[in-house]
């Protein structure tokens, strides 16, 4: 059931959510599944992310832990890439 859901979702949401990356996509659990189960399949669960950013902001840097901020940092440095200088 998951490689189906996950595959469906990147072909609806095909960009990092946070810089717009087309390549290398991934997608996130905001709150992980294993805390969580009856959220796995849940599309409002999810977001797109490129590798980089998934290990980065979703997993701060540490596959073992996650950001229970995530919507928060997305909206943050999505904000802070498209406005940047």
């Amino acid at each position: 059931m998951w490689p189906k859901i996950r595959k469906t979702f990147i072909i609806v949401n095909n960009v990092c959510e946070i810089c717009g990356k087309k390549k290398g996509l991934e997608v996130h659990h905001k709150q992980p599944f294993h805390l969580y189960p009856e959220l796995e399949l849940d599309s409002g669960n999810l977001a797109t992310l490129c590798r980089k950013h998934h290990f980065i902001f979703g997993h701060l840097e540490y596959w073992k832990s996650y950001n229970p901020q995530i919507e928060s940092t997305i909206m943050y440095f999505r904000a802070l890439l498209r406005y940047r200088p």
